[in-house]
């Protein structure tokens, strides 16, 4: 006789297939503290690559500016200059052909002064002054010059000055003044004679207001004056009085 299966009798487990396509619970996590360290890691990187090419692009500007202030800056100051020398006369240059303002020199040192020169802008002996026609207003006139042997020894101080106001007080002024003038001396000192200085220079100057026109028809000049005292021989414009 057949008996029943017994009901509490446990089968073979039921399988179910493994899909495929199921993650399962225990595979591994991506930790959220390394992404975060990835991602500052990209960050730094980046950030010192763009420091990289800032640093690189303010070198190369510099590098630029350099070669410009070392090239470029010259080359323009030089043509400037050039210009500059071609418009402008130097000081010292006298203007053979002066124009409407009758200025032949400006700031020409005393020195450089020559007998029969008016000059405005004048404020004393020792400094420089615009050389002007006389027919225009000026403040002085060179009106006479004596000069010595280069062989002679300097006189003293004062046996100086007397032979350069003796000289300069010899001088007739023909031409009218417009203003008050006095005559105003310069002459070698001990030290300007040891460098060669041999020139007394006689200067017309007015007081007050201004001159128009010469004050000597010539300018008196002597080149054999003698520091010795002698008397020297007759000048150029006392030679030209003589023949006249």
């Amino acid at each position: 006789m057949t008996q029943p299966p017994d009901e509490n009798v446990e089968g073979p487990a039921e399988t179910t297939p493994e899909d495929p396509f199921t993650v399962s619970d225990e595979a591994p996590q991506t930790s959220v503290l390394a992404d975060t360290e990835r991602k500052k890691s990209r960050r730094d990187v980046r950030r010192r690559r763009q420091n990289r090419n800032r640093w690189l692009t303010t070198g190369a500007l510099l590098v630029v500016i350099v070669v410009i202030g070392l090239v470029v800056v010259p080359w323009v100051s030089s043509m400037l200059n050039s210009d500059s020398n071609e418009e402008t006369p130097t000081a010292t240059e006298r203007n053979e052909n002066p124009g409407l303002d009758g200025i032949i020199a400006t700031g020409l040192p005393p020195e450089d002064f020559e007998p029969g020169d008016c000059l405005t802008d004048f404020t004393s002996t020792q400094d420089p002054a615009t050389v002007i026609e006389c027919d225009q207003p000026h403040e002085a006139e060179l009106v006479g010059r004596q000069t010595f042997a280069d062989a002679d020894a300097y006189p003293g101080t004062d046996q100086m000055r007397a032979a350069a106001e003796e000289f300069c007080g010899s001088i007739q002024l023909t031409g009218t003044a417009d203003a008050p003038v006095v005559i105003q001396v310069t002459n070698p000192s001990e030290g300007s004679w040891g460098e060669g200085d041999r020139r007394v220079d006689c200067l017309a100057t007015t007081t007050e207001g201004q001159l128009t026109g010469t004050l000597v028809e010539n300018p008196v000049v002597d080149n054999t004056g003698s520091a010795s005292g002698e008397e020297s021989p007759e000048t150029d414009a006392e030679a030209d009085t003589d023949e006249g």
